[in-house]
């Protein structure tokens, strides 16, 4: 670049430039609004008298970033951190929604809420969230950066090297929309019908399905009334797997085995109510305390 400077060049005003500047849109490497920002600086510096040329060389980048979250019936947008592996780009991925610090592994997409990145960048804090979340077997990693805004934050990434599995930043805002359902208790058939175990000589054991973040808070309330716990997942047979295969793991549900279902002793005789009472008053507790703001 030749300084020939003209000094008699009528420019626009500082604040014009910012808006010309904006007016092309969303700036990132790569994109048709950076080469339109370069060809309009090139004019301005003609215009100053100066001779320009352009230097061409290739760069890597996502012409098109973008990517959603759905959960139930919320959705939300999301934005690739980079260096997404490229086996990841374009396809939907489909697990349970769990927090990065539920211990058991699973395939799973994990979700983390922290205070951003220092000034800006993405670090080995940042990295260490996303090897932890890939040994865990989870398939992505949700980031919503704790900023006083709560809008969406990009970081910037000062290496190539692609990411062991994909990282979605969330706006911290669109959580509560993802948690649209804050806690789903679901109540099974045969609860409590176990009145007419001794005349036809059964059993009707009750059983708890529910998931890892919400086990601890569920299980020991109605453990008297169990004979048995399962870790729920999207192939849990009936109602169970349908609310968890829709993404919702705040969940419990409490079934009962009585072996007259749907037979004609499946009728109001087989219910214990002072034991359906006892279950119910179990279950109100549990979900206040579900419901309770956290301290």
């Amino acid at each position: 670049m030749n300084a020939g400077v003209n000094a008699q060049a009528a420019l626009p005003s500082l604040a014009d430039d910012v808006n010309t500047y904006l007016s092309f849109g969303e700036h990132r490497a790569g994109m048709p609004s950076e080469a339109r920002t370069a060809t309009w600086i090139r004019e301005r510096l003609d215009q100053l008298g100066y001779q320009t040329d352009f230097q061409r060389f290739p760069i890597r980048t996502l012409l098109q970033p973008g990517g959603q979250i759905t959960v139930g019936n919320a959705k939300a947008d999301l934005f690739p951190q980079w260096l997404p592996p490229a086996a990841s780009l374009g396809k939907l991925l489909e697990a349970p929604l769990l927090p990065l610090d539920a211990e058991k592994a699973e395939p799973s997409i994990r979700i983390i809420s922290k205070p951003m990145p220092p000034a800006g960048n993405w670090g080995t804090a940042q990295d260490a969230w996303v090897n932890e979340a890939a040994a865990k077997g989870a398939l992505a990693l949700v980031f919503a950066a704790d900023e006083r805004t709560g809008e969406l934050y990009a970081s910037n990434q000062h290496h190539f090297e692609p990411l062991p599995i994909p990282v979605g930043v969330l706006a911290r805002r669109a959580l509560p929309e993802l948690a649209d359902v804050g806690f789903w208790f679901h109540f099974g058939a045969s609860l409590a019908t176990t009145k007419l175990d001794a005349h036809y000589g059964v059993t009707s054991p009750q059983f708890l399905v529910g998931t890892n973040t919400s086990e601890a808070s569920v299980r020991p309330a109605l453990a008297p009334f169990l004979a048995g716990y399962a870790n729920g997942n999207a192939k849990t047979p009936g109602e169970a797997g349908q609310v968890l295969g829709a993404g919702y793991q705040r969940f419990a549900g409490m079934i009962g085995t009585f072996p007259g279902f749907h037979t004609p002793a499946d009728r109001g005789e087989a219910i214990d109510f002072a034991q359906l009472e006892k279950i119910a008053e179990a279950s109100a507790a549990v979900i206040k305390r579900a419901a309770a703001p956290p301290t």
